[in-house]
């Protein structure tokens, strides 16, 4: 539910035991649907999972290079000659 500025209201809807709303697109679910994180209060990502595979990706398509240097630094080959 939005608020009359437009802000998201994140008190509209009651948790219930075992649920969270997603920080990024709002909606609620499990807590099976967000990925465990040990720094986080309640041991779980604020992103669920969908909104975490779709920022990961968006960050991997835009830094390509980097990425593709990661994968050979740790995947080594010999040189074919």
């Amino acid at each position: 539910m939005l608020t009359r500025d437009g802000r998201f209201a994140y008190n509209a809807q009651t948790p219930r035991d075992g649920e969270k709303v997603c920080a990024k697109c709002h909606r609620w679910g499990e807590l099976a649907d967000f990925p465990a994180n040990d720094q986080a209060r309640s041991g779980r990502s604020s992103w669920c999972r969908s909104c975490h595979r779709d920022a990961v990706r968006d960050w991997r398509r835009r830094n390509r290079e980097i990425e593709n240097a990661r994968r050979r630094a740790q995947n080594p080959q010999e040189d074919p000659k």
